[in-house]
């Protein structure tokens, strides 16, 4: 039986806001930009005297925006990220994951 570690995340981003003056093109548009890395609780690979094996690491690049709705009732929001996720040397496995995110936020008021 494997026992199970520490989980956690750390997660960085920068975000361009949508432009409040209409310009041409897509320079109105918010601009996401993210890197995350997790440490996943349990551990693959490693010989039989190593009861934990080797923790799990997903590591993430994101990118994404937004298009607006007509009089800021809310946005499209639409995300590409990749991700890697163990190393083959440590764990024995090692997988790539693409992920497109598409999500709409509306009638959004903050008081």
């Amino acid at each position: 039986m494997r026992d199970m570690g520490e989980e956690y995340t750390l997660s960085a981003g920068l975000e361009r806001v949508a432009a409040r003056v209409r310009r041409g093109g897509f320079s109105n548009l918010p601009l996401r930009a993210g890197v995350s890395f997790k440490r996943w609780a349990y551990g693959v690979g490693g010989g039989p005297d190593d009861v934990k094996g080797h923790p799990i690491d997903e590591k993430t690049v994101s990118v994404g925006t937004g298009f607006p709705f007509g009089q800021s009732l809310g946005f499209l929001d639409l995300a590409v990220s990749y991700s890697i996720i163990g190393e083959l040397e440590k764990n024995g496995l090692e997988t790539t994951v693409w992920r497109l995110t598409l999500s709409v936020t509306g009638l959004e008021k903050w008081w």
